[in-house]
């Protein structure tokens, strides 16, 4: 594995629309927590996610993945044998990810897969992971 970026919309299993707090330290966590999709990526053999950029949209974060990717290939002189995209309940957005992968790069080879449950259980439910080697 050389590289590895995900989006992760499962923010909003940590709030069940009850208040965090009681009386009048309420909070109300659905809302706020609903606002932000973290791009996360994996690289330079720390073992480490870092967080290359919040959005607030999940359009907007699978945007932000693909320009990541996508420099990432210039990055290693246009070389990648490998893309491999895993998901958990984004079925449509895998796969419109995955055709443009493989427009972008044509002469990849580009994997599609449901992501497994002890990553999901780590991370959350609702995510795409995409890596390449």
């Amino acid at each position: 594995l050389l590289y590895s970026t995900m989006v992760v919309d499962s923010l909003r299993y940590f709030s069940s629309g009850q208040s965090v707090f009681s009386g009048q330290n309420k909070l109300d966590l659905s809302s706020k927590l609903n606002e932000f999709k973290p791009v996360l990526t994996l690289k330079g053999g720390r073992g480490e996610f870092d967080v290359e950029q919040i959005c607030k949209t999940r359009e907007e974060a699978l945007n932000v993945m693909l320009e990541g990717l996508k420099e990432e290939v210039v990055t290693r002189g246009g070389y990648v044998q490998n893309i491999k995209i895993s998901y958990t309940y984004f079925y449509a957005e895998a796969k419109e990810l995955t055709n443009e992968l493989k427009i972008a790069f044509p002469k990849t080879s580009v994997s599609l897969e449901e992501g497994n449950i002890p990553l999901s259980g780590f991370i959350g439910p609702e995510m795409i992971v995409v890596s390449i080697n």
